[in-house]
């Protein structure tokens, strides 16, 4: 485009998206998230140096336009949070993916912050934190 920004776009075949410590600002714009209406779930850390917490994940939760949009925390989790702890983002993928992709109902309940699943060294907030 000529401000320099990509267009909005989307492709029929992704029926929902996962993004995990996912940098994506200054890519995205105001009118490319507000375009999303795939269902999306976010994963990410509070302290993760390559990408940062409000200016990414915080900020693509929020502008994205489907009503489908899901923001897990770590405090003070950072960038390889989820290498070193697979089984964070096992549990989330396979809940959002049986959900959205399967079409599992019984998988709804797991995305929601009543079933946020506790792990003895990680803490976990659901949607943005602090809160707003």
């Amino acid at each position: 485009m000529s401000d320099g920004q990509w267009a909005p776009f989307g492709d029929e075949r992704i029926h929902a998206v996962l993004a995990i410590a996912a940098p994506d600002f200054p890519l995205t714009t105001e009118a490319m998230l507000a375009a999303v209406t795939t269902p999306t779930m976010i994963l990410h850390g509070t302290r993760d140096p390559g990408a940062d917490y409000q200016g990414n994940a915080v900020r693509t939760f929020s502008g994205l336009g489907t009503e489908d949009r899901f923001l897990v925390t770590v405090i003070d989790g950072v960038h390889d949070t989820f290498v070193v702890h697979p089984e964070l983002e096992q549990h989330f993928a396979s809940a959002f993916f049986g959900h959205y992709i399967k079409g599992a109902q019984n998988f709804a309940d797991y995305l929601t912050a009543d079933h946020l699943p506790v792990w003895n060294n990680l803490q976990l907030f659901w949607g943005a934190y602090p809160p707003n």
